[in-house]
């Protein structure tokens, strides 16, 4: 790990109040401050998986829990073929000994409702109407014209502009501030800005407090996500994912306060995925999110030397080298291979279920690039041409055959 940052970069401490300097290596001391607050971030993020109630017990709550989440106001509803067949059954096992008369059971029926709440997870036993009325809504269920898809499919918009509003404010929160605060408050307020304000956060700043505060604060809001009910699920995966993503700019603002000079940008680009997605994984883990599943892999990815961007006119797609392209194909064989078996075999282990889309996602179009770049005519590789086509069509064979037999979308699909 020491070698690998010393070649990475070429950097050194900045002391508190000195001018940058512009040859010293980073020695062991000055790594470990640098890496200090980025490892006990991430530190915490994995205790938050493996001792929950200890971190959050220790992590301060940044507001109060409360109110019911959308799946508490909705009508209670199966969310598997699995779920629907066993309600089918009680709903049958209520019309025939507990609408009949003089055959009532009233503590059989009654088990009969709490049995019908448990296998939809309802806090509460379900009402003779809900269990008689569930064939319409499971009708209207499959037609995707109920009042449950239109009430979900609503907060999947309001989390996709919580998302984008998360990567907003961290990137445009000062500038907006500044333009919004205008030249006359700037000329009231100026006084102490230059006597009581600049002089605390720059001695905050220097001396590495104002590091520790952000960092304490996405850790905080990590925590506060852990404290949610399993009904607002949704609300605590956006609350996690504003703590993971806030890693990125107090990782560039730990790198900016204590080192210096110029090194190799692309080791540090490798080394900046890799904690990345050590601190978004843990939280993909509680939270079974396969989204942040998504940007764990990425990162990972990423790493490796997959390169995607975009510029004015279009999107960047592609491999930063041609090790890269083979690290990638690797990677993706290890992942899809996996994830595969894991599927065939029926075996889904909880600790893989965030990342199994992902993997296979991203996987399969990494692969298939990489080998469409690596079969190209006009590529000079060390392999015949023959043999690289054979390859290219051996892999779709295969993809299309185990991703139809297996139902694998993303198999058939890329």
């Amino acid at each position: 790990l020491r070698s690998s940052f010393d070649t990475a970069l070429d950097l050194s401490m900045r002391p508190p109040g000195s001018r940058p300097a512009q040859s010293n290596t980073m020695g062991s001391r000055d790594l470990l401050r640098w890496l200090a607050c980025p490892v006990c971030f991430i530190a915490v993020h994995w205790g938050l998986w493996f001792f929950p109630d200890l971190v959050t017990s220790t992590c301060p709550r940044l507001w109060t829990v409360t109110g019911e989440g959308a799946l508490d106001v909705l009508p209670p509803h199966p969310k598997t073929r699995t779920q629907a067949f066993e309600l089918g059954w009680h709903a049958q096992f209520y019309a025939m000994r507990c609408n009949t008369a003089g055959s009532r059971d009233e503590d059989e029926c009654k088990r009969t409702l709490e049995l019908a709440g448990d296998i939809v997870n309802s806090t509460r036993p379900l009402t003779p109407a809900q269990l008689e009325g569930m064939r319409d809504l499971i009708f209207e269920l499959d037609g995707q014209q109920s009042i449950v898809d239109r009430v979900l499919g609503f907060f999947s918009f309001v989390n996709i502009v919580w998302m984008v509003s998360i990567v907003g404010v961290l990137v445009t929160v000062g500038p907006c501030l500044a333009y919004l605060v205008g030249p006359f408050i700037l000329k009231i307020s100026r006084w102490v800005l230059e006597k009581v304000v600049q002089p605390t956060v720059k001695f905050l700043h220097e001396y590495g407090i104002l590091e520790i505060l952000f960092y304490a604060l996405a850790c905080a809001f990590s925590a506060q996500s852990c404290r949610y009910p399993q009904t607002q699920a949704d609300a605590a995966m956006m609350v996690a994912l504003t703590g993971g993503l806030a890693f990125v700019p107090c990782w560039l603002y730990s790198t900016a306060l204590h080192t210096t000079g110029s090194g190799d940008k692309d080791k540090f680009i490798v080394v900046s995925y890799f904690m990345t997605a050590s601190a978004v994984a843990p939280l993909a883990l509680i939270h079974d999110s396969s989204l942040m599943g998504f940007i764990t892999v990425l990162c990972i990815y990423g790493a490796l030397g997959f390169v995607f961007f975009a510029f004015g006119f279009g999107f960047v797609i592609g491999f930063g080298s041609k090790d890269a392209v083979h690290r990638c194909i690797a990677a993706s064989v290890v992942l899809v291979a996996s994830f595969s078996t894991a599927r065939i075999l029926g075996v889904q282990p909880r600790y893989l279920r965030p990342f199994s889309m992902a993997g296979m996602v991203l996987g399969n179009n990494a692969y298939f690039l990489a080998v469409l770049i690596l079969s190209s005519k006009w590529r000079r590789n060390s392999g015949s041409y023959a043999a690289r086509q054979g390859a290219m069509i051996g892999s779709l064979v295969v993809a299309l055959l185990v991703g139809s037999v297996y139902v694998m979308p993303s198999m058939t699909n890329t």
